[in-house]
């Protein structure tokens, strides 16, 4: 359409006059394909996947369609939420679903491992975190496990500039470490207050505190990794140990497990009760494959959520843009004076889409 305009500007028509234009074709053409568009089940899995499969059938792994489909349906569907605080307009046609929440960059997380088979890819119902314990003590395996979230330090806060320590006696330095070690000790019991089977925080940890306990403890997480711990075990991010309370433990996971994969150690967080979180983990042969399994994955869980959050399908093979053409070819002719000239003109221009198809098509 830009193309055609150069002749509009070239024979002295207002650019004013060609954008009104066009953004009365693009008016026309939403209430057009309002009328052709078909409502769509999504209670059925079947027309869905088959819909997700038509999107990914000239992809590079279209062998493997059908679990790229599944994957990327249960992982979309894990993480939809109905946002009640959302005022809902009837006269909108997707009213029924214009509360649907689905947030899959923060809260689906791909995690590509290679080695394997491709037919060993999944969803969990929860959280994969590529961390391991600190301590050879601490437990690897746990069942409904008690989780707090923080991204506050566990250690002793040090001077933000210059710290500087007068020692005039043989004992001052003990002091000073003594102190630093009552101040873990006094961390240490606040949380073990709360009874939790795993601390996870964002920040660092100090030596002395799995000396002090064996908690499990995982440091160092990222933010957007301990948010979605947070959310799939129905745990509340701590800023302070001292403000913590009983409603921020987790308690949504069903089993904690660190197990080894591809020579790596991975903490698994699943058969997590509701969980609005979750991780994909995709196996493969090279890493090439696997980053063309993550692009088609990634392709697959945004059409799964445009199809929930709005149900209607229109016709595909140029199909829709040749009828659309047709329309405001019709369109045009109730339109007067100059601005029916590039009216005509986005009719003209969609009809590059039938024509491109059938080309590439015979070939």
């Amino acid at each position: 359409m830009l193309q055609v305009a150069e002749e509009f500007l070239e024979r002295k028509i207002h650019p004013r006059v060609i954008v009104t234009a066009y953004n009365r074709a693009l008016v026309d053409s939403e209430e057009y394909l309002k009328t052709m568009a078909l409502k769509l089940d999504t209670t059925s899995e079947a027309n869905i996947l088959k819909i997700i499969r038509s999107t990914i059938g000239t992809k590079f792994v279209s062998r493997y369609g059908d679990l790229i489909c599944k994957l990327a349906y249960k992982a979309v569907n894990t993480v939809l939420e109905n946002d009640t605080d959302v005022k809902i307009d009837e006269k909108d046609p997707n009213w029924e679903h214009s509360n649907i929440n689905i947030d899959i960059k923060r809260f689906i997380r791909i995690e590509k491992i290679p080695g394997g088979l491709i037919e060993e890819s999944e969803v969990l119902d929860g959280i994969l975190l590529n961390k391991d314990i600190l301590h050879p003590k601490m437990k690897r395996r746990i069942e409904n496990p008690r989780i707090i979230c923080l991204d506050c330090p566990l250690e002793y806060n040090k001077g933000e500039s210059h710290t500087n320590i007068e020692i005039t006696k043989t004992g001052d330095f003990e002091e000073y470490l003594k102190m630093e070690e009552a101040y873990i000790q006094t961390i240490c019991d606040q949380l073990a207050a709360l009874k939790p089977d795993i601390i996870v925080t964002e920040k660092g940890c100090a030596g002395q505190f799995n000396s002090f306990s064996l908690l499990l403890l995982l440091r160092r997480l990222k933010k957007t990794d301990n948010v979605r711990l947070a959310r799939a075990c129905g745990a509340i991010i701590g800023h302070r140990v001292e403000m913590l309370k009983e409603s921020d433990v987790g308690t949504g996971c069903g089993l904690f497990e660190v197990r080894s994969i591809a020579d790596d150690y991975y903490s698994f967080f699943v058969k997590c009760k509701n969980p609005k979180a979750c991780s994909v983990i995709l196996r493969g042969g090279s890493k090439d494959v696997l980053q063309e399994m993550w692009r088609n994955l990634e392709d697959a869980m945004a059409v799964t959520k445009n199809i929930l959050k709005c149900p209607k399908i229109l016709p595909g093979g140029g199909a829709t843009e040749m009828a659309l053409s047709t329309y405001l070819l019709q369109k045009s002719l109730t339109i007067e004076g100059s601005q029916a000239y590039p009216y005509k003109a986005v009719a003209k221009a969609l009809e590059v889409v039938p024509r491109h198809v059938s080309l590439h098509q015979k070939k």
